[in-house]
């Protein structure tokens, strides 16, 4: 077996992986960038979700009054609606805007005056 006297890589062969390794990172960087945004958004719907909902909630626990009203629990916008008929019953509209709209909407008791 004959062994050529030359061994190694050319400086061209050295040059063209290292554009090829540092493309490959810059792409896997950009789809790592990409990643974390959606994970952030993600993040704020479910903050926002659960503001909404502890809202709500919190109106199911202690009923409002039956009048017609609309105000602001903890970031969250609250409606709430008095449904027409014998039973005290009202719809309760929750609704947080962070990247995107989450609405809630209930019906719960409330109380007459």
């Amino acid at each position: 077996m004959i062994r050529s006297l030359k061994s190694g890589f050319t400086l061209i062969e050295v040059c063209v992986a290292l554009a090829l390794l540092s493309s490959g990172t810059l792409v896997f960087g950009r789809f790592i960038d990409a990643y974390n945004r959606v994970c952030a958004l993600e993040r704020d719907q479910a903050r926002a979700l659960v503001r909404t909902s502890a809202a709500v909630e919190a109106l199911v626990r202690t009923p409002p009054s039956c009048a017609d009203a609309s105000f602001e629990v903890n970031g969250a916008q609250v409606k709430v609606r008095r449904v027409p008929g014998v039973k005290p019953l009202a719809w309760v509209w929750g609704s947080a805007s962070a990247v995107h709209d989450v609405q809630l909407r209930r019906l719960v008791r409330c109380k007459r005056r």
